[in-house]
């Protein structure tokens, strides 16, 4: 139970990493060729860094890890 909790749980952080990764790529990508215009770049990354901020809000909304979960260090002693 608690191997598929922290699989997931890395899933969703390395989800969140490719996202990040690949709009940053993008956008050092749009500078190289020199087909875009500056002002178009910029209009880009406007509409980027809202949708990047609406995903990490939702990430953080819809974590449905439990925060009272059990860490492991209170295991209970058999007698």
């Amino acid at each position: 139970m608690k191997e598929s909790m922290l699989i997931k749980q890395n899933y969703t952080m390395g989800l969140t990493g490719k996202v990040m990764l690949v709009s940053s790529l993008l956008f050092f990508l749009m500078f190289l060729p020199g087909m875009f215009s500056f002002h178009t770049v910029i209009l880009l990354s406007m509409l980027l860094i809202p949708v990047g901020l609406i995903w990490m809000v939702w990430m953080v909304l819809t974590d449905k890890r439990d925060v009272n979960a059990d860490s492991g260090d209170n295991i209970p002693i058999p007698r």
